[in-house]
């Protein structure tokens, strides 16, 4: 068996590059060779994939899916040694759902780059008529379309969030139900191979702010461990992973690096290099404090692409509404992550119009990752260096051939940085910054070289970040074993994870998210189906964190200020069979606004964090019907709380 299926995947893999008109790189076919290999051959089954930003690696899962679909479409399930489906696995849902459609156009015929051309539902439909059947899927909650497989057990081919993936395999399934069969979704993926792709964005050691909390970094670590030992082969792929966090997060996994021509460059032991990387453009990036930074008149000085990033919302807001008096609200677009679904919809549709006219966008970290921009300048907060690499691979990266960097490094942006962050990460990419500075702050880096061994390449700084950063005390023991227990013991089921999940307010991020619908108008002429039409209730929501909520803003919670309360409960949109008699009709069909105790209390997170992860059940016994399930739609925003393509008052009054 195991010499007859050698190499299936790959060759297989390289045809579904051909038929989808996929460009083949190096890199990308040298790390699905190794994944056949550890399939076929029983070697470790862990591959780090690092390529630059706009290498073309993560659309490379497209072809991998297609290729298991054609076997098991043929009937030749057993060439593929137990491997039935690829999940690839992205940090946030924003970037779930350009990379799906994105993979959905490739794979019906439609080049990638014009896949923003084209409604979901659309690629969607193109694909079951084009095959037959639907053969690829999502989970994200942010999407609104047909092909959702929660468990994955439907799909060849899903792209998901990297916390469905958590959930699913830590058996409580991103289900509500209870009898939500979580004993599937694992089976499915352990029958995959796992891609977790942009995995720098789960690297980052903790923040001041949350005490330095290692809970993102701490689940990466888990994650790759327990596939491990469930026999999964997964690929971890990134353009900002040093050597020091592969050692943290996969210590046994084979690497594959892809470096340019010339790079002299010795790889570890285990690790292989490609040197097909092309470089394009040319990065000039210089260290500047706020006080020398003036964005309008810098903004004047270029025709093409204005792209500005800050680390707060707060701060993207405040130069928001400084440019768009200068520029016009039709030339300037905000993007960040507390805006509603709709209005982040409306801003990523409107990036191409101003990328190709020459605008200006406002964003936050959002941009650092799935977010294909081009810009002449960029003018960025201080940031840990792997979030600067990222930032500097969203300038001159295709028609641009040149752009001006400005880093800018005091005041409230080093505050900002370090309160987000944390102080070691910040200080320690200034100081290597510093080190390569001129008189005029101009640094002698090349953004574009990653060669980890270049006198003034990115990834030789990146190298001497992750060894000053990135150690085993930067992970939580307790989470980690936590997770590791749920994976490995049988006997541990549903209820012991949910109350894993309940201790640690969650096993991927810092706090629990909350649904909010931002107005009461997003319930009027709400549809009684299930599922949200265009411009419906799901455009109005947004999904905020619960330690957001918690924070103090001229010494009374944010939850205060931003949701709607009414004697001392608070309001909640529910669909379903609620009770008449304690909640109100809103928008028409079944829907209905409700009020339910919430105790939330800043000085109590835990306790809040349970109150929060409860709110279905809790909602369900205090107001649903006797024969209908009632579903939570979101808590509701104060009216008046909440600025269209803006976002929350709190974040900038």
């Amino acid at each position: 068996m195991v010499s007859r299926i050698s190499r299936v995947i790959s060759e297989l893999f390289l045809r579904a590059l051909g038929d989808l008109g996929l460009e083949r790189r190096e890199a990308v076919e040298r790390a699905v060779e190794l994944l056949d290999k550890a399939v076929s051959e029983g070697e470790p089954r862990q591959i780090v994939l690092r390529a630059p930003t706009g290498y073309g690696k993560s659309l490379a899962s497209a072809a991998l899916g297609r290729a298991v679909y054609d076997v098991y479409r043929d009937g030749g399930w057993e060439r593929l040694g137990g491997v039935s489906k690829v999940v690839h696995a992205l940090p946030m849902a924003s970037i779930v759902e350009d990379l799906y459609k994105r993979a959905l156009a490739a794979l019906v015929g439609v080049r990638p780059e014009r896949a923003r051309e084209y409604p979901l539902r659309d690629l969607e439909r193109r694909l079951e008529r084009k095959y037959g059947e639907r053969w690829a899927g999502y989970q994200a909650w942010s999407i609104d379309a047909d092909f959702r497989d929660p468990l994955f057990i439907h799909s060849a081919l899903v792209y998901t969030t990297f916390d469905s993936l958590a959930l699913n395999l830590y058996k409580v399934t991103p289900l509500t139900s209870r009898t939500a069969p979580y004993e599937a979704a694992r089976a499915a993926i352990m029958r995959s191979i796992v891609i977790l792709d942009e995995a720098h964005l789960l690297a980052e050691p903790g923040s001041e702010e949350r005490e330095k909390d290692v809970k993102e970094l701490t689940a990466l670590r888990a994650v790759v461990t327990s596939l491990a030992d469930l026999g999964v082969p997964a690929v971890i792929m990134t353009a900002t992973v040093p050597s020091s966090l592969v050692k943290l997060v996969a210590p046994h996994a084979r690497v594959v690096t892809a470096l340019a021509e010339g790079c002299k460059y010795r790889p570890a032991e285990g690790e292989e290099v490609a040197h097909d990387y092309k470089p394009r453009g040319t990065v000039n990036a210089r260290l500047a404090s706020e006080e020398k930074v003036n964005y309008a008149s810098l903004a004047e000085g270029y025709k093409g692409l204005r792209l500005f990033v800050f680390n707060t919302v707060r701060r993207a807001v405040s130069a928001y509404l400084r440019l768009r008096e200068r520029f016009g609200g039709k030339n300037v677009a905000l993007l960040h992550g507390r805006l509603s679904l709709g209005d982040r919809a409306a801003a990523v549709e409107r990036l191409e119009e101003l990328q190709r006219r020459g605008g200006i966008v406002v964003a936050t970290q959002v941009v650092e990752a799935g977010v294909d921009l081009d810009a002449e300048l960029l003018v960025t907060d201080i940031a840990p260096l792997p979030s600067l690499i990222q930032r500097a691979g969203r300038a001159a990266r295709k028609k641009a051939e040149e752009a001006e960097v400005y880093i800018v490094s005091d005041g409230n942006a080093l505050e900002g940085a370090m309160r987000v962050y944390g102080k070691a990460e910040v200080e320690t990419t200034l100081r290597l910054l510093r080190e390569r500075a001129g008189p005029d702050g101009a640094l002698d880096v090349d953004w574009r070289d990653p060669c980890p061994e270049g006198g003034r390449s990115y990834a030789g700084l990146l190298e001497r970040y992750g060894s000053a950063v990135y150690s085993g005390e930067a992970l939580d023991e307790s989470l980690l074993v936590a997770l590791t227990a749920l994976n490995s013991l049988a006997i541990m089921h549903r209820k012991d994870a949910e109350r894993y999940l309940e201790r640690f307010c969650g096993f991927v991020r810092d706090a629990a998210a909350v649904p909010v619908i931002v107005s009461r108008k997003c319930l009027e002429g709400a549809a009684s189906s299930e599922r949200q039409e265009e411009g419906g209730v799901r455009q109005c929501l947004v999904m905020l964190s619960l330690d957001y909520l918690l924070r103090r803003r001229d010494g009374e919670p944010l939850y205060r200020i931003v949701l709607e309360w009414e004697g001392g409960r608070a309001r909640v949109a529910v669909r379903g069979g609620a009770r008449s008699d304690v909640c109100e009709p809103a928008g028409g069909g079944d829907v209905y606004i409700c009020s339910v105790e919430l105790r939330l209390d800043p000085e109590r997170p835990e306790r809040s964090c349970r109150q929060v992860l409860r709110l279905e059940s809790k909602v369900a016994a205090t107001v649903g019907g006797e024969k209908e399930r009632v579903a939570v739609l979101g808590l509701l925003a104060r009216e008046g709380a909440y600025v269209e393509r803006q976002g929350f008052r709190a974040d900038y009054e």
